[in-house]
This record gives structure tokens, C-alpha cells and sequence, in this order.
């Protein structure tokens, strides 16, 4: 993109197309939610394989669970599915969020609803008329995050 992103910035650049970031994402943002939901997935398996009847988990499943509750963080209802222990982390990650001035809020509104990432999902085809060029796409990735994207030049 060729600007520099503040902090802010790269949260919502690290937040999926549909929560009005780019797609980017952070390993730390994915990791413990990734664990949660396959150890819920896979425990009741390994238990009956191993017949345990009623193995505790194990410790780093506590402390994985134990930071998630700690963080303030609620238990998804279906605990088995990674979307639903990410979709929770999201909407944490967005109540944290808090724009500068009215213009940064209402960017951050605009793009989080449905419609406004399409266009980053889209194949890009120079047949199909989906490709960006480099300059068009720099300029809607500056604009959606909130960058500058002119500066003057001194």
C-alpha cells in the first residue's frame, strides 16, 4: 500500500473481510480460539479411543480455557466450530476499538456492514473486469483503513 498504518489501523486491517478489516490475520488473534475448538472437537473421540470415561482435560486446555474466561470472554453456544469462538474474540476486538473523530467512525461503520468487502472477495479477472490495477487497489485499501493516502511532498 505504500503508507505506514498506526495501531489502529492494523487491528481493523487484522480483522476478517466481514467485520470490516482486510483479511489479514494475526496468529495471536487465532491461535487460542484454533485450540478451543479442537479440543472440544476432538476430546469426547480421544477419550472413547483411549476408554476413559471421565478423563479430566488436559492442564493446557484449562489454562487455554481459564485465559478466554479471564480475557472476559464468554463460551460460544456450539463449542466445537473455531467461527464461533473467532466471531466472539471479533466482537471483543471491535468494542475495544475507538475512532478518533466522526469520520473515523463512520468509516469503521460503513465498512462493517455486508456488502462494502465484496469487492475484496471477488476473483480478480482482467476478462471478468474484477482486476484492480495497483494504483486503484492501493488507493481502496488506504481509503477502507483510514490512511493517508497523499502526502505532501517536501
Amino acid at each position: 500500500m505504500n503508507c505506514s498504518l498506526n495501531e489502529a489501523q492494523w487491528r481493523i486491517a487484522s480483522l476478517p473481510v466481514r467485520f470490516g478489516g482486510v483479511g489479514i490475520r494475526k496468529v495471536e488473534d487465532l491461535a487460542v480460539p484454533a485450540f478451543l475448538s479442537s479440543m472440544n472437537s476432538v476430546t469426547g473421540l480421544v477419550n472413547e479411543m483411549l476408554n476413559y470415561s471421565d478423563k479430566p482435560m488436559p492442564q493446557v486446555f484449562s489454562e487455554a480455557y481459564k485465559k478466554w474466561t479471564d480475557d472476559g470472554l464468554e463460551v460460544p453456544g456450539n463449542p466445537f466450530a473455531q467461527k464461533n469462538w473467532d466471531d466472539i474474540s471479533i466482537q471483543n476486538v471491535l468494542q475495544q476499538i475507538i475512532p478518533e473523530s466522526p469520520k473515523d467512525k463512520a468509516r469503521l461503520l460503513a465498512s462493517l456492514k455486508p456488502e462494502s468487502g465484496h469487492w475484496l472477495t471477488c476473483l480478480p479477472s482482467e476478462n471478468l473486469g474484477t482486476l484492480l490495477e495497483s494504483n486503484t487497489f492501493r488507493i481502496s485499501m488506504a481509503l477502507r483503513l483510514g490512511c493517508n493516502v497523499c502526502k505532501i511532498h517536501t
